[in-house]
């Protein structure tokens, strides 16, 4: 996965965008591939970040409860 240095709400706008590119057939043919990766790395990062995120809520809840 390449490495990504956006913020989570970068990430899920560069998604959205690729997304409106493709539901708008602005895409060439070229551009496809190249941006279908982006958004499978941009989804990783996305998932990961968020499991993370979950992980550290749990953390600072069962801290709370003791």
């Amino acid at each position: 996965m390449k490495k990504i240095t956006l913020s989570y709400e970068q990430a899920i706008d560069r998604l959205q965008t690729i997304v409106d590119a493709l539901d708008n057939g602005k895409l060439e043919l070229d551009q496809l591939s190249a941006h279908l990766k982006e958004a499978q790395d941009l989804l990783k990062y996305c998932k990961k970040r968020l499991q993370q995120t979950e992980k550290d809520v749990q953390i600072i809840l069962q801290d709370g409860e003791e």
